[in-house]
């Protein structure tokens, strides 16, 4: 494995605001270790310091969001002025493309190597001795462990084949523990995610206090208050650190990210134990139907006039990159033609009640191009400051990572591979009522698991536009990818990426 260099982080340091006094402790480019980790505010900054990496530019700040993962599941059209056009095109060896490919591979691996650093130091940090207490300890604990298990799961669903169409035996993928990283033999496919699935277990008991327990006053607040774990700062022991659970690794998250590994794995049983666990503990599905994460009514919680386009109170866990609306606008200048959304008309048809679809604008800068493009409408977050929103401090840097639909999407393939087909049509008119798709709201019947699929999928159009999710869907299934020319046809080279010659680097 290449050598994976970290200076404790050097963007550590602007991660919290007012921690400039945190820079004065050793003004060279690197924070020694051992300054770093000699109080609880140190572990803490380690920990924001893994979130900020991830949501860089190079991972899913853009590239595994609405960048390259949503180019090659073809969502946008009229690439041709675009670098991302070569992506569209699926020639990853262009000069424009392998190293967007090349930079995934390492960062997601440098976030992990952060990870298992954080992870040795937690250890060593004994509750009562030093340091950290136990809730403490077992916070930092299972968000590192929870964080190193997703990268660990994007890197198998990008550079190893789909476990279903090959059974996962290919060893492509090193699972690395260790801190430093040291050269290790990739295990299979299988074998990784059975990895992953063991520190997602392990986080998923770590977290279970502090999100479920402790702090359940806290959410029965926050439900009545119509806010979301996004913008709610509420944490333990007075400190916003262990608060704003929405984008931090918390336990729902947790669930979330172990029902979509087992169904990626092909273990479809108890992918639909912990999507069901969520639904019925923290969704639509409790017998009182107060569930902390509910459907969006499509406005802004500050005011009925401001559309909420995210739809962040469906979302359980994400990412926030400071600067998203300014990384975003910068692909609508005059000498780029954006990014237009592919096929709305086919998306939608008939639905335009859907409420997603309103989501969908005219790119305003028809002057510039002609006729305009359909486009997901990121120049809201303007709107939003204009109007003094609430939310605009947490909507518009919004990276969704796991959504309440994918819960849906889950239960509705599993009861349905069970042969429990009312309970999957159920689900699915469930979900449909509440985007509001009225004027095709009652599906009677699907006639086969392909027809299943075919729904799920178009819905995931509508539902993933941007969000990268949808390159993985079609993955999964092997299914033809849908563009604006009718169908691609899958080809394994398209939809599993080459190895980065970097990793065999020493």
């Amino acid at each position: 494995m290449n050598k994976i260099s970290i200076l404790i982080i050097l963007i550590l340091v602007w991660l919290c605001n007012g921690c400039d006094s945190w820079l004065e402790v050793n003004p060279a480019n690197e924070v020694s270790k051992e300054k770093l980790f000699e109080t609880e505010s140190g572990f803490e900054k380690a920990l924001n310091g893994i979130y900020l990496a991830s949501a860089s530019t190079s991972l899913y700040g853009q590239q595994l969001s609405w960048g390259f993962l949503s180019v090659i599941a073809q969502t946008y059209e009229d690439l041709n002025t675009n670098n991302l056009y070569y992506a569209s095109q699926y020639d990853y060896e262009s000069s424009h493309v392998l190293p967007i490919i090349t930079n995934i591979w390492e960062d997601l691996y440098n976030v992990v190597a952060n990870c298992n650093m954080l992870l040795n130091e937690v250890d060593k940090a004994s509750p009562g001795i030093f340091i950290l207490d136990t809730l403490s300890k077992d916070v930092i604990r299972g968000e590192a462990l929870a964080m190193r298990a997703m990268c660990h799961f994007d890197l198998v669903r990008l550079f190893a084949p789909a476990p279903g169409t090959t059974g996962g035996q290919e060893k492509l993928i090193p699972y690395q523990v260790e801190y430093p990283a040291k050269m290790k033999i990739p295990g299979t496919t299988m074998e990784t995610l059975d990895l992953i699935i063991d520190d997602l277990l392990e986080a998923k008991d770590l977290l279970a206090y502090h999100d479920t327990l402790y702090n359940a006053t806290w959410r029965n607040n926050v439900w009545n208050n119509q806010a979301t774990w996004f913008n709610n700062q509420y944490g333990n022991k007075g400190s916003a650190f262990y608060g704003y659970r929405g984008y931090r690794m918390n336990y729902c998250a947790v669930v979330g990210m172990l029902s979509r590994v087992y169904l990626w794995k092909g273990d479809t049983e108890e992918a639909l134990v912990y999507a069901k666990h969520f639904y019925e503990r923290f969704g639509p599905g409790r017998k009182d139907r107060t569930g902390f994460f509910q459907f969006s009514t499509g406005k802004d919680p500050s005011s009925s006039s401001i559309p909420n386009h995210k739809y962040m109170s469906e979302c359980f866990f994400g990412l926030q990159l400071s600067d998203l609306p300014e990384v975003i606008s910068s692909y609508y200048t005059k000498s780029k033609i954006g990014l237009p959304i592919a096929c709305v008309d086919e998306i939608f048809g008939d639905d335009i009640d859907d409420l997603r679809y309103s989501f969908i604008e005219k790119d305003r800068k028809v002057d510039l191009y002609g006729d305009g493009n359909y486009v997901y409408n990121f120049d809201y977050c303007i709107k939003l400051e204009e109007a003094g929103s609430q939310s605009v401090h947490f909507e518009k840097r919004s990276i969704p990572i796991l959504r309440l639909s994918e819960m849906y999407y889950t239960m509705i393939e599993c009861y349905y591979l069970r042969d429990e087909k009312e309970k999957a049509l159920e689900l699915l008119n469930e979900f449909r009522k509440k985007k509001l798709i009225y004027r095709s709201l009652e599906l009677n019947d699907i006639g086969t698991l392909d027809d299943l699929y075919d729904v799920l999928i178009n819905d995931a159009r509508r539902e993933w536009m941007q969000e990268g999710q949808l390159f993985f869907m079609y993955k999964r299934l092997n299914h033809e990818i849908l563009s604006k020319d009718g169908v691609v046809p899958l080809k394994e080279e398209m939809i599993t990426l080459d190895i980065p010659d970097s990793q065999y680097v020493n």
